[in-house]
């Protein structure tokens, strides 16, 4: 038997108690005092700049962003930056890059005609103001819109809401399978409509109405409060959860799938109705304690993304593919405006203490067999932490999770709702006679079916699956499909790629499925110095190792989790994780060459 303990960042998750939580006015800004940015159109292919029609070399142009105090430079592509960066024009470092801060323009290409480049870029500039958009970027607008939008109706939050921050906020994220070429089998891809908008429906926790309460008892069927618990799931009893729960086992902010086994107790934290879910699949459940609140309300943003995902349906009948991704990425990017945090950086005189903060603040514990330079090479992996020596000091760069101006209550629980609803969603399909299940990724399932099966799989799946927010779509069905890692996958149809998605290679617009090379820039940034250098990314160093690449037969081959014992510590994780890239680095780099030289030839 194993007893596991599951955290956010670590195998730590006790609730931080407050005998009398502080209350805390809510922050917001409102977006329409949001700066209208006016940026300047700029186009380069590294040896001209284009600015105002005439032309500079990169250099006469630094002279004159100086000379004329030129600001928000901008250009269309994202390798018109780079082009200059590698020039060696410091202007380059701040320029704004269009297809990234406002990604919701297809067909968005470099072009050497720099005349051509500029009127797209100025073209679709215009349309952003069109859409009312302030701010820098759609990101800084949207989320500064929903903070707003949830502020006028929300006032107050009291100091609990932080113990929110360390429930898990990653969605459901697995490859179950690596390849798929059966004859008598079809891929079936399927895609929620706006996922976390349709999981703001639903009670929520009244922010400024949270307690702490203990319970020490086992969970019955009896009505409890709406709430966080802390709680120990004992024994799970189905073969389904024992093979796709959800939950990771985290070290030091490497996290991990596993299998259960019938004997093992989980120790974790868990909403309301997420431990009504997990009660059916586990013989026994003892709550230990919550955070709870005896009034609940609904999210203050559900009627608005209601009325957004209808207008986003009206912006495709009428085939405005502009304003539909604008409202897709909005549907998309509500949630998360009341768990922006900012980035603080802590000095410290030593080590020790560093270690002690990271303890209080984040619940990581530097294991007894992690040395000091594994830790803070560790840490520094993260996308949370980054650490730096500076005037004999020892600078530690991590969020703030304590602002007026984050709710991690709403977010979380969203997020527990998107989980829990691809939970019953992959429990349902499952009763299909020979599914199997390939892909999962948020908000998108990819199932293979028996080829003579489909009729009835569209019949048997045909209550799910409409245009109404929070069902599911068909994307496509195809003949093969191959998964790689999440965010890297294709699908083939009569010899052609169907669907594809290669995250870390395929910037936004680029339509070409095999891309296995990219260049990125690093900055250096110091008193003395600000350089940038490049360096190249291939796609055999960038695949993941967290499951293991089965020899099935060589028209199928699946991946399966770890045992726990195998990713218990972060010396087992990293033993299991380098046989795992000694036994299928070779096998992931041939089934993407092979692919790629089948369908290019």
């Amino acid at each position: 038997m194993a007893k596991i303990s599951i955290g956010r960042f670590d195998n730590l998750g006790e609730f931080e108690i407050e005998e009398f939580p502080q209350q805390l006015r809510l922050r917001s800004k409102n977006p329409n005092h949001l700066c209208l940015q006016e940026f300047t159109p700029i186009a380069s292919d590294g040896l001209t700049v284009l600015y105002n029609d005439n032309t500079y070399s990169p250099r006469d142009f630094s002279i004159l962003v100086k000379q004329a105090k030129l600001t928000n430079l901008i250009v269309l592509t994202d390798k018109e930056k780079m082009l200059l960066v590698e020039s060696g024009a410091k202007f380059a470092f701040d320029l704004f890059v269009l297809e990234e801060n406002f990604p919701i323009f297809n067909n968005i290409k470099f072009n050497a005609d720099l005349n051509s480049n500029i009127r797209f870029l100025s073209k679709c500039l215009s349309k952003v103001r069109q859409l009312g958009v302030r701010g820098y970027s759609l990101g800084q607008h949207i989320v500064t819109e929903g903070l707003y939008k949830t502020e006028r109706k929300i006032r107050w939050k009291n100091s609990l809401d932080t113990n929110f921050f360390f429930a898990s906020f990653g969605g459901y994220q697995e490859i179950f399978k690596a390849k798929e070429e059966r004859t008598d089998r079809i891929i079936v891809a399927l895609d929620y409509n706006s996922m976390y908008a349709s999981c703001m429906h639903g009670e929520f926790l009244e922010p400024k109405s949270l307690s702490y309460k203990r319970f020490d008892c086992e969970f019955t069927s009896e009505s409890i409060p709406a709430g966080f618990y802390r709680v120990k799931l004992i024994k799970p009893k189905t073969d389904f959860i024992k093979t796709y729960h959800p939950i990771k086992y985290t070290r030091l902010n490497r996290s991990y799938s596993f299998k259960l086994k019938c004997e093992d107790e989980i120790t974790l934290s868990l909403f309301h109705n997420e431990l009504e879910y997990y009660q059916q699949h586990f013989e026994k459940v003892i709550i230990i304690d919550g955070i709870v609140s005896p009034k609940t309300i609904e999210h203050p943003l559900v009627a608005y993304v209601t009325k957004l995902y209808n207008k986003r349906l009206k912006a495709k009948r009428e085939k405005n593919s502009t304003l539909e991704s604008f409202l897709k990425l909005k549907l998309a990017m509500l949630h998360s405006s009341t768990n922006k945090t900012k980035e603080k950086t802590t000095s410290f005189d030593n080590y020790s203490d560093l270690v002690i903060f990271l303890e209080n603040e984040f619940c990581l514990i530097r294991p007894e067999d992690c040395s000091k330079r594994d830790f803070i090479k560790i840490i520094n992996e993260s996308d949370f932490f980054s650490i730096t020596y500076s005037d004999e000091k020892i600078k530690l760069k991590h969020r703030s999770y304590r602002g007026a101006e984050q709710l991690f209550s709403l977010s979380a629980k969203i997020l527990a709702n998107a989980r829990l609803k691809m939970m019953r969603t992959l429990e349902y399909l499952l009763n299909f006679d020979e599914l199997e299940v390939c892909y999962v990724n948020i908000d998108s399932i990819h199932v293979s079916i028996p080829r003579n099966s489909k009729e009835d799989f569209i019949k048997y799946s045909s209550f799910i699956i409409s245009d109404k927010l929070g069902d599911l779509k068909v994307q496509c069905f195809a003949d093969k499909g191959y998964w790689l890692d999440v965010g890297r996958y294709w699908l083939i149809d009569n010899d052609q790629v169907k669907k594809f998605a290669n995250v870390g290679f395929n910037s936004f617009g680029n339509s070409h499925p095999f891309i296995s090379q990219r260049k990125k820039l690093v900055r250096y940034k110091t008193p003395a110095f600000d350089f940038w250098k490049a360096y190249y990314i291939n796609i055999e160093n960038s695949f993941s190792f967290n499951k293991r690449l089965l020899s099935d037969d060589i028209y199928s081959q699946n991946y399966e989790r770890f045992d726990f014992h195998e990713v218990s510590s972060l010396s087992q994780m990293c033993k299991s994780e380098q046989k795992e890239v000694s036994n299928s680095l070779w096998r992931k780099a041939s089934i993407f060459n092979q692919l790629k030289s089948i369908i290019t030839s």
